[in-house]
């Protein structure tokens, strides 16, 4: 079984470590892993290292959330290097639109 889709906390709609992950790969018996993180590769060291450990192929990925003519799309990246510091680039920019927007937010009455 392969599942190269899966996000981990480090993504808002992950719950499960990195390391997490890799034990529910191995309990479903999947052989070949990605998590792909929205905007974020800071997952990749933890599940590479884990799934070797436990005999499972791991292939870096990433999600990347963007907007083209309007249209958001979401890009899944694989073998990628998730060391490379642009990633930390796009996170640290993704979390200033993210502190941004709440600023921009109304301000409610109570």
């Amino acid at each position: 079984m392969i599942d190269l889709h899966m996000h981990s906390r480090y993504s808002e709609d992950g719950e499960y470590t990195p390391f997490e992950l890799v034990e529910q790969c191995v309990k479903m018996g999947v052989h070949m892993m990605s998590v792909t993180d929205h905007n974020c590769a800071k997952a990749n060291e933890e599940a590479q290292r884990a799934a070797k450990e436990r005999g499972i192929l791991y292939i870096p990925g990433i999600e990347i959330d963007c907007t083209y003519k309007n249209v958001n799309f979401h890009v899944l990246g694989y073998g990628i290097d998730f060391r490379n510091s642009d990633f930390g680039k796009i996170e640290k920019h993704i979390d200033d639109q993210s502190f941004q927007a709440s600023l921009d937010l109304p301000k409610r009455r109570h």
